[in-house]
């Protein structure tokens, strides 16, 4: 029975996951310094060729030794002009936003 419940949650939870077309259509054309002020200073700042860096910000749910561990990672794509152009998004879990 247990398990049975445990499959369902997991069933759910697939389909309420933020994907990158969602953090694309909340954060695409507006200015980087909107996401650093909602989300703090980003974890990971990384230059690409071609003028794009990616801001990224990651947040962990869970300890190492929890039976439930989950990994939300948000990265957006920002010009020379500080305007996010595309976004990134890595979520392992409902906890992820």
């Amino acid at each position: 029975m247990r398990a049975l419940a445990t499959l369902i949650v997991l069933c759910l939870s697939a389909c309420a996951v933020p994907t990158k077309q969602d953090v694309a259509q909340q954060w695409v054309g507006r200015n980087i310094t909107e996401a650093v002020s909602e989300f703090g200073p980003p974890q990971f700042v990384t230059p690409l060729p071609g003028g794009i860096t990616i801001y990224t910000w990651e947040q962990q749910y869970g300890s190492s030794t929890a039976i439930s561990r989950a990994t939300c990672r948000k990265g957006l794509h920002v010009n020379a002009q500080w305007q996010i152009v595309d976004a990134s998004q890595l979520s392992e879990s409902l906890l992820c936003k």
